[in-house]
This record gives C-alpha cells, structure tokens and sequence, in this order.
C-alpha cells in the first residue's frame, strides 16, 4: 500500500511514519522545516506546505491512502486565522486532491475536543454532541474539519476519524506541548497547580490504532482514543516516580489563577515566551470530561491503551537520553 502522510514530521504523525515503514509500506511525507523526527526513514518527501496545491496533488498522487495528521495546535485563540486556515480549509485541499487523485481510504485526525465535553458526569463517546460555536477556536477547527472530511464520504472518499486524547510518549523531539509539560515540571518551572487535570494517551499505542483503521476503520465512523485522566498533582507525582525527583507544587484556587493571568501574559511578551497557561488551559483543566469512552476503537481497532506510569516512565528516560532533562 502507497500512503500519504501530512503532518509526518510530528509527535504522532513520525510515530505512524515509523510502524508503518516497519510494516513495509510505501510511504509519501509532507513536511514543512523540522524533519529530526524522520531521521533514517526511507520516504518519498514532498517539501512544502498543506495549503500549496500543487504541493498537496504531488504528495496524494498514485497513493492508496492518505492519513492527514497536520494541524494547527492553539490554546490561544485564533488571532491571525492559521488555525482555522489550516485546520479546516488546508482539509478541504487534500480531501478535494484526495478525490482528484483517485485515493481510496482517508484517514482524518482529529481530536476530543471536537466534541462538547459536557454533561461531565456521563460517558464521553462517539454519540456525543460536537463542541458548540461558543466553544475555543481550536475546538471548533477541528469539528469543522471532522464534519467536512465526513461529508466526502458521498464522494466516493472512504473516511475514518480518529479523535484521540493529550498526547504524551517517546520519541518527542520538538518537544510536544505535552511533552513540554513534563520537562517544565521535572525542571521545577511548575511551582503552582491547580484542581483539574487531563486525559493523557500514548503517542505509540494511538499510532498502532490508526494503521489498523487502514484495513479495519468503518469508513463515515469516529474514534475515541484516551488514556487515563490524571490530575495536575498525579501528574507531578508521576513524574516524581518516574525520575526519582521530589518536585512539589502548591495548590491554588482557580480565582487567583485568574486573577493573575494578565501577568503571566505580560511575562510571556516580554520574554517572547509561550505564556505558562492560558485562560484555555484553565477551562480545559475545570472542564474536561474524566470519563471518556475508547470502547468502539478498542472492538474494531485493537487499541490498546498501556499503564500511565509506564508511558511518564518511557517520556522521562527518553527526554534525559536525549539530553532534554
């Protein structure tokens, strides 16, 4: 099988570059300027950018399958419109190429969050309702873009979609935001948590599920993929379990954090730093559901969530082998 990969020279997308080169397929890469995650991969690499046509029709050409992994990660809001340029309309190029070219399976990455994550005390699966137009512009990139590559099923395009939790696992070479995360916290940067906490995933076991959706995905359907939900003190903790470190935080109510926000944006211009969270960060952290389902991906897609503990373990040996901690 021939595929074409975008966002290859990411966190997830180098993962499925890498088990599917093992697997023997014919791979085409899309990459942009940071390709340290693909070193030694034997590829066709088209150079470019998603929203290039004529860079886009040279990556689908003659490929069997497309999986479209490349998007823009915002927890600040959408000022200058990448996020929904790329996202949604950078989406319709490569379904619409994909049509074109004759592609048969199209495999869509998507995300939680293109779901709305409320009633918190119910089950989070594929019959949920999709994030509300009041929702953060990332959040309503990537439903949009769900929806969209959904709808050229009646053109003849076999789409899955695959909405996987927070990402963490080796390799990780950029690093991650995620990944970022547990390097800030090792390092001592995270001297305050708050209550809340994610759904965090293994990057490699993600990976496995979308290379079975090639042959066992039911085209038009979705996917769930978490983890294990974890608060901000677990996190830290397992972090500590996994580094042997004794890094402590100390508990703030979520009206200081508030409160303090437009000082953490101040620090973050003055540095010309990311910010150490956002008002998104702080909603995602009281509002994200704990009870997602992977139930459908783990009967039809073999996914097979491992330990926590044991991913933090491989993240944190991997960053110290290669020279991040």
């Amino acid at each position: 099988m021939k595929i074409a990969i975008t966002g290859a020279s990411g966190h997830l997308g180098s993962e499925i570059t890498r088990q599917l080169e093992k697997r023997g397929e014919t791979l085409k890469l899309l990459i942009h300027k940071d390709k340290r995650a693909l070193e030694g991969i034997q590829a066709t690499y088209v150079q470019g950018s998603l929203m290039e046509p004529e860079v886009i029709e040279k990556l689908v050409d003659g490929c069997d399958a497309v999986i479209h992994c490349a998007a823009v990660i915002s927890l600040h809001g959408d000022p200058d419109g990448k996020v929904y340029q790329t996202n949604v309309e950078g989406t319709r190029l490569i379904l619409d190429t994909a049509v074109k070219c004759g592609v048969k399976r199209f495999i869509h990455i998507s995300s939680i969050h293109a779901f709305h994550p409320e009633p918190l005390d119910e089950v989070l699966d594929e019959t949920r309702e999709l994030a509300h137009e009041d929702a953060f512009a990332y959040d309503r990139s990537k439903r949009d873009s769900q929806q969209l590559a959904l709808s050229y099923v009646s053109k003849g395009l076999e789409v899955v979609v695959i909405n996987p939790t927070s990402l963490i696992g080796p390799p990780d070479h950029k690093p991650s935001l995620q990944g970022q995360a547990f390097i800030d916290i090792y390092k001592g940067r995270v001297p305050a948590i708050f209550q809340g906490g994610f759904d965090f995933a293994d990057n490699r076991d993600v990976a496995s599920a979308i290379i079975q959706a090639l042959d066992k995905g039911r085209a038009g359907e979705c996917y769930l993929m978490s983890g294990k939900y974890i608060t901000m003190r677990e996190m830290i903790h397992m972090v500590n379990t996994a580094t042997g470190k004794k890094r402590k935080a100390i508990m703030l109510p979520f009206w200081v954090a508030y409160a303090i926000l437009p000082f953490v944006k101040l620090v973050a211009f003055v540095t010309g730093k990311d910010p150490l969270f956002s008002y998104e960060t702080l909603h995602i952290l009281r509002h994200g559901n704990t009870k997602i389902s992977s139930e459908k991906a783990k009967r039809e897609l073999e996914y097979s969530p491992r330990p926590l503990q044991q991913t933090v373990n491989d993240t944190m040996q991997w960053f110290k082998q290669n020279g991040y901690i």
